[in-house]
């Protein structure tokens, strides 16, 4: 895999970015070449997790409080992600295909009342 960029300089944003492309792709080995600058950049990117380690997980549920339906959807859709793209990619990957999959950011993305026991703490989004 080949990544080219033009950015002022190669930042760990870029390498994590084509780490996640070559687990995606279930490729070892990627190079990222910034033409930007003025002797063209370049660094190797590799990884030695294959597909079916990543697809070897284990979900502690011991602290999940299931508190309504969506709650549940939660859950099983983000098993169902990890069981078909594996672990170990980049979080907002996972929190991307959450908001797509359960129906998309004005139906996901709310308001929540956060609570401590019976008392109100705030909201969050």
């Amino acid at each position: 895999m080949l990544e080219a960029k033009v950015a002022d300089r190669l930042v760990a944003a870029y390498r994590g970015q084509s780490l996640n492309y070559l687990l995606l792709a279930e490729l070892k080995h990627g190079r990222l070449v910034n033409f930007r600058t003025e002797r063209v950049q370049h660094e190797f990117v590799s990884t030695t997790l294959t597909l079916e380690e990543r697809r070897r997980f284990r979900m502690v549920e011991s602290n999940w409080m299931e508190m309504n339906t969506e709650s549940r959807q939660l859950k099983t859709k983000m098993f169902e992600l990890l069981t078909d793209w594996g672990a170990f990619l980049d979080v907002n990957l996972y929190r991307e295909g959450l908001i797509h999959f359960l129906g998309g950011p004005g139906l996901v993305c709310k308001a929540v009342d956060i609570f401590s026991g019976p008392r109100r703490l705030g909201a969050q989004i």
